[in-house]
């Protein structure tokens, strides 16, 4: 079964990317979420040594639907 895998793939990797399908598919749908007041789009990658793509910090607002 590993060689099905991969050497090097994490046995969790898909529960973990449907969990994050959930997750944000359910905050979609019970909030309207929307950059916080003042703040604006940057959408430059953030600094750093790391060859990990970071995105800069940023402020939202999420308010809850109505029914």
């Amino acid at each position: 079964i590993i060689q099905c895998l991969g050497r090097r793939m994490c046995m969790g990797e898909q529960i973990s990317k449907a969990e994050l399908f959930l997750f944000t598919s359910h905050v979609i749908q019970r909030f309207h979420v929307r950059l916080a007041d003042g703040e604006s789009p940057d959408l430059e990658p953030a600094s750093g040594d790391s060859f990990i793509r970071r995105v800069k910090p940023f402020k939202m607002c999420a308010t809850p639907r109505s029914k």
